[in-house]
């Protein structure tokens, strides 16, 4: 029979018997996910505004040419400043891109447990509510200068085409309210999240002996 000793017995510490929470990292990826999808979008509206002008072109030269015109005339046609992007458009998907990238820094401090991660979210939400706002104004503005130039050129085919499908621009101005109220879902879950359900940002770190 053995007659070693029994190992010594050391009390358990309270960081010891603590898991540290997983709410950070699970919020930090999410976060992660959420500003990659962002700044997908963002490569796509970009995409959008560059090549609007010739897309437009083309869709303007097809009804010319469908109304009976000639290949000359359609070749004069000219798109109208109300399609393009303006400063505001460009000012808006700036700040998208900015906010997003943003987002993606946030959500990796809070996978590293660092405290700041709460600032930096509630500063992201904050932000990214105000720039949605701008967009949806940007996008509806545009909206109503398309409309404007419709009524003034009913003589135009591609105006004509547009006047015949009075529901498109109701479509386009849901689509705008839908995008916003996407865009706000996540900037509306961290300000309830941190602000009224996590307000401690010492619960971050809680369990870790160095927080990184």
């Amino acid at each position: 029979m053995s007659t070693m000793p029994p190992p010594p017995q050391f009390p358990v510490t309270q960081l010891e018997m603590d898991e540290p929470p997983t709410w950070p990292k699970t919020i930090g990826i999410v976060s992660i996910v959420w500003a990659s999808l962002g700044l997908t979008c963002s490569v796509c509206y970009t995409g959008s505004y560059v090549f609007v002008e010739p897309i437009m072109g083309f869709a303007m030269k097809a009804a010319a040419q469908q109304s009976g015109g000639t290949a000359s005339s359609a070749a004069n046609v000219q798109v109208p400043p109300a399609y393009l992007p303006n400063v505001l458009d460009w000012v808006t998907v700036i700040l998208w891109v900015g906010i997003t990238g943003f987002l993606l820094f946030a959500g990796i401090t809070l996978v590293k447990r660092r405290v700041q991660g709460r600032t930096f979210h509630l500063a992201y939400a904050v932000a990214s509510v105000i720039i949605t706002g701008l967009r949806a104004f940007a996008e509806y503005s545009k909206q109503g200068e398309i409309q404007a130039w419709i009524a003034a050129n009913p003589d135009i085919p591609f105006a004509k085409q547009q006047a015949a499908s009075p529901f498109a621009s109701s479509a386009t101005v849901i689509g705008v309210i839908l995008t916003a109220l996407v865009a706000t879902i996540y900037p509306a879950f961290i300000l309830i999240w941190f602000l009224f359900i996590k307000k401690n940002p010492a619960e971050i770190a809680a369990g870790v002996e160095e927080p990184l």
